[in-house]
């Protein structure tokens, strides 16, 4: 969160998701699915990266398992 405070670090992301986006359409159910994977990817990440839910080792890799499917 601390690196989107900076003007060119957040234009360097919003580069980087903006060519990650760019490949997928929400045109299509699937497209609207990979779409809501990667938005649930990156929220699930800062939740356990900043150590906001408190879930055991175990239940995370869970999560991102069931996230890769």
């Amino acid at each position: 969160m601390a690196i989107t405070q900076e003007p060119e670090s957040r234009a360097c992301l919003r580069a980087w998701y903006a060519q990650v986006f760019d490949q997928l359409s929400a045109a299509t159910p699937e497209g609207r699915q990979e779409i809501l994977r990667l938005c649930a990817l990156e929220g699930a990440l800062m939740l356990r990266f900043m150590d906001l839910l408190p879930l055991q080792d175990s239940d995370w890799a869970q999560v991102f398992a069931d996230l890769r499917q």
